[in-house]
């Protein structure tokens, strides 16, 4: 009896330790989040990622609960950091999708989650009214991205950024979907049914695209991440599929592309054409500069590659000059272009390649209404926004080399024929 007696008290005695252990855990915690947020962000920034989500999992797991309890409508959680890779799975927070599952989730309709890791439950019934879902350096594996997708079944807006997917293909219908974003994924190839996906954006990360079913896909966007490389990107095979951008978009009223020299000249050899494209919008950086501005002249190809375009905007980073060319400045040679009414021309600078192609813009768009060169480069080659004459007075423009270039312009382009055409700013 004794014994027995002995044994339950040790029992006993363990779960109240255990309980007081909880107990000042919680308590240390809650004391933690009373601290003022800079001295809070001091203590964390000591911590390993790993180590703040093992210490902490119980108030996030909370802070979850908490917000589908509460019926909130859009859940965010970013643990990313500054600097931080797309990490070892071992690290991640695994976040409850279980919480969000039937009625639970219902109310989400926006969930932004960022350096964890997804694992779909079994009989996972979808986030029912989820319209925007983004993905941030999350672990997930194929099917379980899938699973997650499919499930839910009025997802408008999907955004994947540095997420370690081998590829994206889902062949049953996204009959909702209307924007797409994929950022920083190495993917073999992105396959969707989507049949009102209007706007995509992508990067050379994507070997092969295949959206030809996407009959209301008007506007794609590409952001090279390689853009300010020194290496020769044309040995790059990540660039390959460039060539084959019409038939993989074929349907697009709009592209805009943020590249460099080398994806100009790799863009220019498209296998066939854009059917559809009226508005065509590059940025492009020449942060270094080629040694033959005759580059410019691959502008010709992409217009013949585009025969129904209407507008084309043209944006040049910053270019320190060009090298002296023997040849005579004249309209590059090419067929005429009947569709092309605008063209917007800012960073203009002293490249003979690009007076050519100018030349011949004015010289063979037989329709042309209007065409202003503007020596000013808005241009920002830290960022991955794209300029638009749009947004002409939003950004601040580079002061380098405009006199020169502004009286370049004009000796090479001011002519008495153009004079109803051609604004030289």
């Amino acid at each position: 009896m004794d014994k027995r007696t002995s044994q339950e008290r040790s029992v006993r005695n363990k779960r109240d330790a255990s309980s007081r252990v909880e107990e000042k855990s919680k308590v240390a915690a809650m004391q933690l989040q009373l601290l003022p947020p800079d001295v809070l962000r001091h203590i964390l920034s000591r911590l390993s990622l790993k180590e703040v989500v093992r210490r902490h999992k119980y108030h996030i797991d909370k802070w979850i609960k908490f917000s589908t309890a509460s019926r909130s409508k859009h859940i965010a959680f970013d643990f990313t950091m500054e600097g931080t890779s797309t990490g070892r799975e071992s690290d991640k927070y695994v976040f409850p999708l279980r919480n969000l599952g039937g009625p639970n989730g219902s109310c989400v309709k926006s969930l932004e989650l960022g350096y964890v890791r997804l694992k779909l439950p079994p009989s996972f019934c979808g986030i029912i009214n989820l319209k925007k879902l983004a993905l941030n350096k999350v672990s997930i594996n194929q099917d379980d991205l899938h699973g997650l997708l499919l499930s839910c079944a009025l997802l408008e807006s999907l955004s994947i950024e540095f997420c370690s997917l081998t590829s994206l293909c889902i062949r049953q219908e996204l009959s909702r979907l209307q924007c797409l974003r994929v950022r920083y994924c190495h993917l073999e190839m992105i396959e969707l049914h989507a049949p009102n996906l209007a706007k995509f954006e992508f990067d050379e990360y994507q070997r092969q695209i295949v959206l030809a079913e996407c009959l209301k896909l008007s506007e794609a966007t590409f952001v090279s991440n390689l853009r300010l490389s020194v290496i020769n990107i044309d040995d790059f095979e990540l660039n390959y599929a460039f060539p084959k951008l019409p038939t993989a978009i074929p349907h697009v009223h709009k592209l805009f592309a943020l590249l460099n020299f080398a994806q100009l000249v790799r863009f220019s050899n498209t296998q066939t054409s854009f059917i559809n494209l009226r508005h065509l919008n590059m940025n492009l950086e020449i942060f270094n500069e080629p040694y033959d501005t005759s580059v410019f002249l691959v502008l010709v190809n992409i217009l013949q590659s585009a025969p129904l375009l209407e507008e084309l905007e043209l944006h040049l980073g910053r270019y320190t000059g060009s090298f002296p060319s023997p040849r005579v400045t004249m309209a590059a040679q090419g067929p005429q272009h009947h569709h092309l009414n605008s063209v917007y021309i800012s960073g203009f600078c002293d490249a003979l390649g690009l007076a050519e192609v100018t030349l011949y813009m004015l010289e063979n768009a037989t329709v042309l209404e209007r065409m202003v060169v503007d020596p000013v480069s808005y241009g920002d080659p830290y960022t991955d926004s794209i300029y638009s004459a749009s947004k002409a007075g939003s950004r601040k423009g580079a002061s380098y080399n405009i006199s020169r270039n502004r009286v370049f312009a004009k000796e090479h382009l001011d002519r008495e024929e153009f004079g109803h055409i051609l604004t030289i700013l």
